[in-house]
């Protein structure tokens, strides 16, 4: 009886680490303790029995007790708790300010081609003082703030025990009250931001643990009225931030490749698909897309490492350029040039900590130490930024970093600023004789895993610890800096506008500091 509950012991904690979330809490650890605890009381029911505390009838029965609990635990965990459905839910305020009339929009991450997260004529915020903070509902966003007018749209990341949720919010920029909140039907934990354009919000669903998320789009030219147009379910996860481009919309869908899909849904309702490119040649797609002139810029991360150009009506593609690194980092187009980042690691995992477990998975298929260095020796620190043509993907310059780069690069007048996980934030040129030449850089001691917001004089950015950093374009000498709060996990890129930064936090909800 010893023997099967050591078994059993083993047999649970396999299964505990399998339930685990991709991204770990306290109350997530606890619970994936639990498949271990129920084996340890069992073997200390037979330890007491051993000693003679107990009787073995009353092992016995102790130990069948709690392997019937944990049973019923397991059945419910699987099988009844994700079957729950939630119904699509709609709310409004009166709280929130008139919504101001303009034309401009965020039709993709950080705004536009360019990745500044930022709008031409924004103020720059002189200091990093709280103004309003966003967290009367959730309190964690890692997604990025859409900023339109006096409008915030973003996405709210849930996850508890038992819990994985999130909602689609629109927050009044200059008071931080909520102007609408809507959830679709059983909508999950999100990363993915908001695409707005006119009266089309499109964003993502789910974290990378995700299987069958969607894409939403909802019609929000009425703030009391906010309705869903469409949604279309994948086969993976939709952590992409969608792209808006002409009268479709982009977006990455992990294993299940790229998506075109028409904004508006045909005339029963259901949403119209113009083209997929498929997982089998686009495997891992996790960056957003950028669209220009007719064509779609998008990356391949671990799965195929590339950088494609598609064609915006048909998903032909045009070109691609392999990468020694795997592509995360979202395509910024600019100057008719395409600039992306790349490198090992993700936005919670280094290098080191994904070549580790590459190593123990192999391990446990019995692959030998020959074959596992040679199926890791790819997966070591590094990461880099490349210039590409946009008519033709050939590379015209590559700037190296110590680790990978991750956010979008976001792309002035005649130099590119972006973040890497050795901690730095890089100001090189792209143009003239010095293209591709490092300007100046600034040293933290966090990895930098977001992207920066530029406006013409400023740089904006967040670090791994929390951080948030405003610093001058020209020499990226120290301005000010402020903590935005103490959670983990910091993957939401800051928005300057309005003379205010906004970005989403672990667990403080979402913030605007910076007075003008």
């Amino acid at each position: 009886m010893l023997f099967c509950a050591i078994f059993l012991y083993i047999v649970c904690s396999s299964y505990a680490y399998a339930v685990v979330v991709t991204i770990v809490g306290p109350l997530q650890i606890a619970l994936s303790l639990l498949p271990a605890i129920a084996a340890g009381l069992i073997i200390l029911l037979f330890v007491l029995w051993g000693l003679g505390i107990c009787s073995l009838k009353q092992a016995l029965t102790g130990a069948a007790a709690t392997i019937v609990l944990f049973g019923i635990f397991l059945y419910w965990a699987e099988y009844i708790y994700p079957c729950k459905k939630s119904r699509p839910v709609f709310t409004s305020s009166n709280k929130a300010s008139k919504q101001e009339k303009t034309t401009v929009g965020w039709p993709m991450f950080r705004g536009g081609t360019a990745r500044r997260g930022s709008l031409p004529g924004s103020k720059n915020p002189t200091n990093g003082d709280p103004v309003w903070t966003f967290d009367q509902e959730d309190k964690t966003f890692f997604a990025s703030p859409a900023v339109v007018g006096n409008r915030i749209y973003i996405t709210s990341c849930n996850i508890g025990v038992f819990k994985d949720s999130g909602a689609i919010y629109c927050v009044d920029a200059d008071t931080g009250d909520i102007v609408w909140k809507y959830v679709p039907d059983n909508f999950r934990a999100t990363f993915s931001s908001p695409a707005v354009s006119g009266r089309y919000l499109v964003c993502g669903e789910g974290l990378h643990s995700t299987e069958d998320a969607r894409l939403i789009c909802l019609d929000i030219s009425d703030e009391k009225n906010v309705r869903l147009l469409w949604e279309y379910r994948t086969i993976s996860h939709v952590e992409s931030s969608p792209c808006i481009y002409r009268d479709k919309v982009y977006a990455g869908a992990g294993e299940d490749g790229y998506y075109c899909l028409k904004l508006e849904p045909d005339a029963k309702g259901n949403p119209v698909m113009v083209w997929h490119a498929g997982g089998e040649t686009y495997p891992d797609a996790e960056t957003s897309p950028s669209a220009k002139g007719g064509k779609v810029y998008v990356g391949i991360g671990i799965g195929g490492k590339a950088v494609c150009c598609l064609d915006a009506e048909t998903g032909r593609e045009i070109w691609r350029t392999k990468t020694p690194y795997p592509v995360y980092s979202p395509p910024t187009v600019a100057e008719g040039k395409v600039f992306v980042g790349m490198g090992n690691g993700n936005l919670i995992q280094s290098a080191e900590e994904i070549k580790a477990g590459e190593i123990e998975k192999l391990k446990k298929k019995g692959t030998s130490d020959a074959k596992i260095a040679e199926a890791v020796k790819n997966l070591e620190p590094g990461g880099e930024v490349w210039c590409l043509d946009a008519e033709t993907g050939d590379v015209e310059f590559k700037f190296k970093a110590d680790r990978a780069v991750l956010g979008a690069v976001a792309a002035g007048e005649d130099r590119l600023y972006f973040g890497s996980r050795d901690g730095r934030l890089y100001c090189i040129s792209y143009k003239g004789l010095y293209k591709g030449k490092k300007i100046c850089t600034w040293k933290g001691h966090h990895p930098i895993v977001t992207s920066p917001a530029l406006t013409r004089t400023h740089v904006y950015f967040i670090t791994g610890q929390g951080t948030l950093y405003a610093c001058t374009a020209d020499t990226l000498s120290h301005v000010w800096d402020t903590s935005v709060g103490r959670g983990s996990f910091f993957i939401s890129s800051p928005a300057v506008v309005r003379g205010h930064v906004y970005v989403g936090t672990d667990g403080t909800g979402l913030r605007c500091l910076g007075t003008k």
